[in-house]
């Protein structure tokens, strides 16, 4: 009973803790955020566990401000910070706390027609590019766990499916009065990890993430798209000549029909990735080489139906993917090092062996 108050307690401080923040000074300047604050105790009742070396009661916790700066210095530039202020629970005057700099990105709009961001970008295409899965069994959480679950996705950045990455992007677009409706096209570029020092001579190379979309509405009912991504190393960042190349080709063709009952929405995609390790022959005077090429390819074909002001959706169709494309596609992601480490419900008990 007494865990159970505990634990209750727990649920609602940290439910109820987060609050959002919105001020504005001028039309230049303005400031919004977030806080929270997080505690939580652990209690282990002697006559329910032989365990010797865990302490009886714990607690800890902490206090965090997120600010958001948004600097507007010209017309259709902005710079947005977003600085961190974390004090933990029990700290002697100050010295638990901690102030860094979590997000920084400068965006804008180029002579009304060009839009572009550099620093913090959060990228998405599909589920074959690029794109940030949900966590394993996430659907089958318990909804008490929700306030837990919402944490670890702020701290990480896991927003609408996209990945956190460093570079910079841009987009435009073009609209038409016959053939085709409009026409829009998205690139960018990032580096998921840096040159690093492996020994006293050997230096490894930048990894660089590139990529590309393009989307055509041709009419009310169909749609065409195409995306390009490349995870490679920059040979010439390291000491080594040999780099790595991981690109994907994609293209995709949706066509929908709605009335006033029902949308049933068609979707036809396709694509073609390689592997391979780039041998680089500069020094030595003749042509660079290839090696460990592997190539796979995908197919998918999917039909959907949605009956309007109703819960019913049927979903039907067939996906082809060769097995050796699970290691191909790009997981920028097994290449970042998060900072920070998020765990749940940490406990040490004691084995006794015989």
């Amino acid at each position: 009973m007494k865990r159970g108050i505990i634990l209750l307690l727990v649920f609602f401080a940290v439910l109820f803790s987060a609050i959002n923040l919105h001020a504005q000074n001028n039309e230049n300047i303005w400031f919004d955020g977030l806080s929270r604050s997080y505690f939580t105790r652990d209690a282990i009742d002697k006559n329910v566990s032989d365990d010797t070396l865990s302490a009886r009661n714990i607690s800890n916790g902490y206090n965090l401000l997120d600010l958001n700066t948004h600097v507007n210095p010209i017309k259709d530039i902005e710079i947005f910070a977003q600085l961190r202020i974390r004090n933990s629970f029990g700290s002697f005057f100050g010295s638990g706390t901690e102030i860094n700099v979590r997000q920084l990105r400068a965006k804008g709009v180029i002579n009304n027609k060009i839009r572009f961001s550099v620093g913090d970008l959060f990228l998405k295409q599909n589920k074959f590019t690029l794109y940030n899965y949900d966590e394993e069994l996430s659907s089958f959480e318990n909804d008490m766990l929700k306030p837990y679950r919402d944490i670890i996705h702020y701290e990480n950045f896991y927003t609408e499916n996209r990945w956190r990455l460093q570079g910079i992007q841009t987009d435009f677009s073009f609209e038409f009065d016959r053939f085709i409706r409009n026409l829009g096209f998205d690139f960018f570029i990032t580096r998921p990890r840096g040159s690093s020092q492996i020994n006293e001579t050997t230096y490894s190379s930048d990894l660089l993430l590139s990529g590309g979309s393009m989307v055509s509405e041709i009419n009310k009912r169909f749609t065409i798209s195409t995306n390009y991504i490349n995870l490679f190393e920059l040979a010439s960042s390291g000491t080594n000549n040999i780099s790595v190349r991981n690109p994907i080709y994609d293209i995709s063709l949706l066509h929908h029909f709605t009335t006033d009952k029902y949308l049933i929405e068609q979707q036809l995609q396709s694509g073609f990735s390689e592997r391979y390790w780039l041998h680089s022959e500069l020094n030595n005077g003749i042509s660079d080489s290839i090696s460990n090429d592997t190539k796979g390819m995908y197919f998918q074909f999917d039909n959907k139906y949605l009956k309007k002001d109703s819960t019913l959706s049927l979903t039907f169709g067939y996906r082809y993917v060769d097995l050796i494309l699970e290691v191909l596609v790009p997981k920028p992601g097994a290449w970042i090092m998060l900072q920070v480490t998020v765990t749940r419900f940490i406990r040490f008990t004691q084995y006794v062996f015989d």
